[in-house]
């Protein structure tokens, strides 16, 4: 079978003007997971998602393996929700940053008090109450980055060249949301429990599915071990 590596992007700027930008802790924690790809078979094929984020935190991994990518195939559908419109519809005062930074600034712990409120604006999203409001709708959503599984599942198992007996070794660079559908949809698993899952991923954290033509399987969800056995400060999950 196949082995499918969901790779969540190194830590983004939360809470800042351009989010779709790597920290420079992000950037730390994809050089360290290419480094400890080193001790592991070398990916046979390569996709990202579109995002600037996704495209630095493939850049910092191949850097860290010492590699350059093969095969490989930018993916929109493997791309984030737009937490900015999910932001503005729950809020529609925080259409200017400079108005939402002078809003939670006012809290002893402005960030906390974000990501409080952007859970808040996620369930809401998800409610299915409000579908008509969004620029792309949960349900949307979960169609794209589903679909994005099945693209990607279809090409590799077409892909030239390709035998029982050759092992593939595919990574895609993307983001918690679309992890967080594509887990969902193979383990059958309900809106509560996606969400509880979504929660405890960790950036740069490595979710491994196993696939051909039949069928579809998790082998292990959330493995951060690169970051722990490195240095437990570079572990964040925003």
């Amino acid at each position: 079978m196949a082995a499918l590596y969901l790779i969540r992007h190194g830590q983004a700027s939360f809470g800042q003007a351009d989010y779709d930008l790597l920290s420079n802790k992000g950037c730390e924690q994809a050089l360290v997971l290419g480094q400890s790809w080193q001790k592991h078979k070398s990916p046979t094929s390569c996709y990202a998602g579109s995002l600037l984020r996704h495209e630095q935190t493939k850049h910092h991994f191949y850097r860290g393996l010492e590699k350059e990518p093969l095969n490989f195939i930018c993916h929109s559908g493997f791309n984030e929700f737009n937490h900015q419109d999910i932001l503005v519809k729950y809020q529609p005062q925080w259409r200017k940053f400079d108005e939402m930074d002078k809003y939670f600034a006012q809290f002893p712990a402005p960030k906390k008090a974000l990501a409080i409120a952007f859970e808040s604006a996620v369930e809401r999203w998800m409610s299915g109450d409000y579908d008509d409001e969004y620029k792309e709708s949960w349900p949307k959503f979960q169609h794209r980055c589903i679909q994005a599984l099945e693209d990607l599942i279809k090409q590799q198992t077409a892909f030239k060249g390709t035998s029982e007996d050759q092992s593939q070794e595919i990574v895609v660079f993307t983001s918690g949301g679309p992890i967080t559908v594509i887990l969902s949809h193979v383990l059958g698993l309900s809106r509560a429990q996606g969400l509880a899952l979504n929660q405890q991923l960790r950036n740069t954290s490595v979710t491994k599915l196993l696939f051909d033509k039949q069928r579809i399987s998790v082998d292990f969800y959330n493995n951060y071990s690169h970051l722990s056995q490195r240095d437990a400060e570079l572990i964040t999950f925003r």
